[in-house]
């Protein structure tokens, strides 16, 4: 009986075919093209124990290893990138929204201002019947307690021209209203609180905003 001669994949090149089921039975067992190739002319099969042995082969390999290592230290690196680009990323979205917080504040404050000018400039006058000033300070804390509880006011008159026509100087009343704004982001008050006005205690994680209007007032004519 005539022995099956085997092919020597040294002294027999591979063919297009040969190297076509090699690189099948490398992507089913990890090795290279050629190692496969030579594998399948010693007897084994890609489905086989051959193709297991070359897949327990190849994972000791030492370039198998080094991709083991390399994915794990990649995976670290963008844990640790993530751990300190993160906080800053943060902080600045907080600061953004507690500007604009911040903004609106600036806004109420003045507006509360005005109305509280315009209630302190009709009534700071003075009253026909008595011709004498009006508690004008009492209405002005009483309209400020309504629309901001918290905030500080402080008026004062000031004189400005003379009114021929009336006999007497013009007034205007200067009203300063101070606010303290709390700060609702966090690490937002590191950077954005601020020292209170002279006269005023601090209060943590606030800032304060001031607002000043200058209102004429209305003074009765006797004649």
């Amino acid at each position: 009986m005539k022995e099956k001669k085997q092919d020597n994949p040294e002294k027999n090149p591979p063919t297009e075919r040969d190297l076509q089921g090699a690189a099948w039975s490398a992507n089913l067992s990890g090795v290279t093209a050629i190692e496969s190739f030579r594998w399948r002319h010693r007897g084994g099969s890609p489905l086989g124990g051959t193709a297991r042995y070359i897949r327990s082969r190849a994972a000791f390999r030492p370039e198998h290893r080094t991709d083991v290592r390399s994915a794990g230290r990649d995976k670290g690196q963008v844990i640790v990138e993530i751990v300190m680009i993160l906080p800053l990323f943060l902080a600045m979205i907080f600061m953004i929204m507690e500007l604009g917080h911040i903004a609106f504040k600036t806004i109420l404050v003045n507006h509360v201002a005005y109305e509280v000018a315009r209630i302190g400039s009709l009534t700071a006058g003075d009253n026909p019947l008595t011709r004498r000033p009006g508690n004008y300070v009492r209405q002005m804390e009483s309209a400020l307690k309504d629309m901001l509880p918290d905030a500080k006011l402080k008026s004062r008159r000031e004189r400005t021209l003379s009114d021929p026509q009336a006999g007497k100087w013009n007034q205007d009343l200067i009203v300063t209203i101070d606010y303290p704004s709390p700060l609702v982001f966090p690490m937002s008050s590191f950077i954005l609180a601020n020292e209170p006005p002279p006269g005023l205690e601090r209060i943590p994680g606030s800032r304060w905003i001031r607002a000043n209007v200058r209102m004429p007032i209305e003074q009765p004519l006797y004649k």
